[in-house]
């Protein structure tokens, strides 16, 4: 009789340790969400336009990381606006969404050792339903906003699982 208790006994005392460790499974911090993908359009999108995607940050050349802030242009007089609208992004964005045109755009340039920033400012054209990824172009060895201009290269494009839109808006009548 004492074989069958002992076997019982442990039986129950396994059990037991397999129910604390489902329960402790259940109370484990669960991984955060991951944070939506925060896109910045340039005024308002047409159905029948596709918009450019440019990333708001990326490494840039010679130690700078580059963050996209402005966006300037383009003019349009044909419904009825003179002044090129002007946009600037949040410190929270990932993309920006621009009409197809040209624009002025102005990143920062930061440098994290030895400790420096600059405006890059560089005119783009983008067309819609391409994605882009700014770039600082420098001529030589100088690495300030003198000598160096911000760009964009052409990248695939990613797809977004809900992303969060802000409309900037874009109305500057004459």
């Amino acid at each position: 009789m004492a074989w069958p208790r002992a076997r019982l006994l442990a039986l129950a005392l396994s059990s037991v340790v397999a129910l604390a460790a489902i329960c402790a499974a259940s109370e484990a911090p669960k991984p955060a969400a991951a944070r939506p993908r925060i896109i910045y359009v340039g005024g308002a999108s047409r159905p029948d336009q596709a918009m450019a995607r440019i990333d708001v940050h990326a490494p840039g050349t010679r130690g700078h990381a580059l963050e996209v802030m402005q966006a300037h242009g383009p003019t349009n007089v044909r419904y009825g606006h003179c002044a090129p609208p002007s946009y600037s992004f949040g410190e929270d964005a990932d993309l920006i969404e621009l009409q197809p045109g040209t624009y002025g755009l102005t990143a920062k340039a930061e440098r994290l050792s030895p400790p420096s920033a600059f405006p890059a400012v560089g005119d783009v054209t983008v067309e819609g339903g391409r994605c882009y990824a700014p770039v600082m172009i420098c001529e030589g060895a100088a690495t300030d906003g003198a000598a160096c201009r911000l760009s964009l290269v052409p990248k695939a494009c990613a797809t977004l699982r809900a992303p969060r839109r802000i409309t900037l808006p874009s109305v500057l009548p004459c």
